[in-house]
């Protein structure tokens, strides 16, 4: 969508919401294909062009750490394996939260460990 568009950043973040819970549902069903690289690297695709033309309307230069960052969206791999982990600890309480946690701080970790923000 462009920049010009009547749809201000927090609608435009909820169609990308709708997106990843139509992507994340049922995704223990197909979490043997999140072994491979190159669906993940799709995955990852998708995200960032989710990110840059719906979320934040940046240019095509803009790298995927920092689309996501500016969406404030962690990576698809990273809300994925919090899904699978949410799924097989669903007898836990309060898995979601605790889960969500160290997903947040393992993604923290990621960008503070970059020298450089590679461009896609």
């Amino acid at each position: 969508m462009s920049n010009n568009s009547a749809l201000r950043c927090s609608r435009r973040r909820v169609l990308a919401s709708v997106n990843w819970s139509i992507l994340r549902y049922r995704v223990t069903a197909w979490k043997a294909a999140l072994s491979r690289q190159c669906i993940l690297q799709k995955l990852c695709s998708v995200q960032r062009l989710v990110n840059l033309n719906l979320v934040i309307s940046g240019y095509g230069t803009v790298s995927s750490v920092a689309a996501d960052v500016v969406a404030r969206v962690m990576p698809v791999s990273a809300m994925l394996e919090e899904d699978i982990f949410c799924y097989e600890h669903r007898h836990m309480p309060h898995v979601r939260k605790h889960a969500k946690e160290a997903s947040m701080s393992n993604w923290q970790h990621q960008l503070d460990s970059l020298e450089h923000v590679p461009i896609a």
